[in-house]
């Protein structure tokens, strides 16, 4: 069975000045190895959900729910868990 690599429980994400969140309680657990296609409208939260993923998201904009991410080493099952309870995100913006 493949090892888990990132799990998103309840992920909301909202950017400032929008009126709306951008992610609204995602739930999901991705595999190493996994396929995924992110498919939705304009403006539906497919960059922000990869942002995520890739630990990628802008300063400004608050972030609520639970990231887990897991090692890649023997030990891939046991979770590297950080909460993210209405905490402020800090990461800075990657160069593209």
């Amino acid at each position: 069975m493949p090892k888990p690599w990132i799990q998103l429980k309840h992920v909301s994400y909202y950017y400032p000045n929008t009126g709306k969140n951008a992610l609204l309680d995602v739930n999901v657990t991705l595999y190493h190895g996994d396929k995924i296609l992110v498919l939705g409208a304009n403006g539906s939260g497919k960059s922000t959900f990869l942002k995520v993923l890739q630990d990628q998201l802008p300063k400004e904009g608050d972030l609520s729910g639970q990231v887990i991410h897991f090692d890649e080493g023997e030990e891939a099952d046991t979770p590297q868990t950080e909460l993210l309870e209405e905490k402020k995100v800090t990461d800075a913006w990657l160069s593209r």
